[in-house]
């Protein structure tokens, strides 16, 4: 049958797809707790280094648009723009994309 030993007790492979496991249902926000929880992350850090993330990310997709990254971030426009000023980065990113 075939030129290698055992070649008989070998098992041929199938696709594995994702149809083949029972869905989990995972809460992300639930996942997050727990890995700051597990790892001991400091929470203050955390929620400093998300609010900057959220905020780059929301000015990326607006161009730098603070009124709609305040929209996208269910803010206020003035508090928006209250911690755009007061953070280097974020003044540097808002301003190189409107140039």
């Amino acid at each position: 049958m075939s030129d290698f030993p055992g070649a008989a007790d070998v098992v041929p492979m199938v696709p594995v797809t994702k149809d083949a496991f029972p869905e989990v249902s995972v809460d992300p926000e639930e996942a997050l707790i727990e890995q700051i929880v597990a790892e001991g992350l400091s929470l203050t850090r955390f929620k400093k280094r998300l609010e900057m993330e959220c905020i780059k990310r929301a000015l990326e997709e607006t161009g730098g648009n603070i009124t709609r990254a305040a929209e996208i971030l269910q803010m206020k426009r003035p508090r928006l723009s209250q911690i755009i000023n007061s953070t280097p980065a974020l003044t540097a990113l808002k301003e190189s994309l409107v140039g």
